[in-house]
């Protein structure tokens, strides 16, 4: 079990490794996607090793992953928020092109951001130590300990559903219950999911899963109202021509994010949290 965590650790380096230095060559889209996810991967590994050993992360040199991340969301941010904002207009009857404009541009910023911090960088200033850490921090456990921390994410996850049931007010429960489903399916992919020492672990998540697209668009609303009232406070936006429209668009937006919140709270009572 520990060399399976091991492995599939190393191989989310290498993949983190190989599309940095692709993005580091030539700017790609598919490759800044690929490098989110491996370190999404990573993270994954970095949320389940302090239930086994406290004192795993204490010291852990992640500022540079942190920063490779950081940069690149601003990019997926504007490119998503361009889909979004397609979509919008589509279901409003009405067009943005002053903010899909801003939109583009913002897009084209970051990525020149991110492009001069990878050109002065090598993957390895990021991911240097990270499996030799991960192989020390793990030989000391059992397969049945690591079975056991997995678990203790997921009852994690269950508590986080239930007060989304009774807190409805606060969307950082939202938030955590991506960030954590997410990184236990990252995780379940190294064990079996009918493993008969992860009872009932693969209902949870089937359960769960059916609210993954609908917390997927909430968060897209949530940056997405986010960025809109960064661009309508900027001085320009008293100048843009029937301003009320932008209005209008924040509040459908708001609107849709509300609706999916409460659809959110609907899967978790049916999948009985």
């Amino acid at each position: 079990m520990n060399q399976r965590l091991n492995d599939y650790f190393r191989k989310q380096t290498e993949t983190f490794n190989a599309n940095f230095r692709k993005v580091r060559e030539n700017y790609n889209t598919d490759a800044v996607h690929d490098m989110r996810v491996a370190i999404k991967r990573i993270r994954a590994v970095f949320r389940l090793l302090p239930i086994l050993d406290p004192a795993f992360g204490k010291d852990l040199p992640v500022e540079a992953i942190n920063r490779v991340f950081k940069l690149s969301g601003k990019i997926r941010d504007a490119q998503v928020q361009q889909l979004l904002l397609q979509k919008m207009e589509d279901r409003l009857e009405t067009g943005f092109g002053e903010y899909a404009a801003y939109l583009k541009t913002t897009a084209a910023a970051a990525i020149q951001k991110f492009g001069r911090y990878a050109g002065g960088h090598q993957p390895e200033d990021v991911t240097a130590g990270l499996t030799g850490l991960v192989a020390l921090t793990l030989a000391p456990f059992s397969g049945q300990q690591v079975r056991k921390a997995v678990t203790t994410l997921t009852d994690e996850l269950k508590e986080l559903a239930k007060k989304l049931k009774t807190d409805q007010e606060h969307d950082e429960h939202m938030h955590e219950i991506r960030r954590l489903l997410k990184q236990c399916n990252y995780l379940l992919s190294v064990f079996r999911r009918n493993d008969p020492q992860l009872p009932g672990l693969s209902r949870i998540l089937e359960a769960l899963e059916k609210a993954n697209d609908t917390l997927g668009e909430w968060h897209d609303l949530v940056v997405g109202m986010e960025m809109l009232d960064r661009y309508m406070h900027k001085k320009t936006f008293e100048r843009l021509n029937e301003s009320e429209r932008y209005h209008l668009l924040r509040e459908a937006m708001n609107q849709r994010r509300h609706l999916l919140h409460a659809r959110a709270v609907v899967m978790m009572d049916e999948a009985g949290f």
